[in-house]
């Protein structure tokens, strides 16, 4: 799960339909995606990036540092 993303979004009031449309996602992908069950693309974690005025890192973590992976 992109927790950091999520908490992100949330606080500034932003849907999942939102960013969905931001990133030229279906809500469903854009879901998918906040959940962990897929990655951001590069190119999406830079809009993603802007969006929040963030460096990538404050906001994505590493796979193996995610709420959920057992990896």
């Amino acid at each position: 799960m992109q927790e950091k993303l999520m908490i992100l979004r949330e606080r500034n009031n932003y849907s999942k339909k939102y960013m969905a449309e931001k990133l030229g996602l279906s809500a469903q992908q854009y879901s998918n995606k906040e959940r962990g069950a897929y990655e951001f693309t590069s190119d999406e974690m830079f809009i993603v990036r802007d969006i929040f005025n963030k460096r990538i890192e404050d906001i994505f973590l590493p796979r193996n540092h995610r709420i959920g992976d057992k990896k």
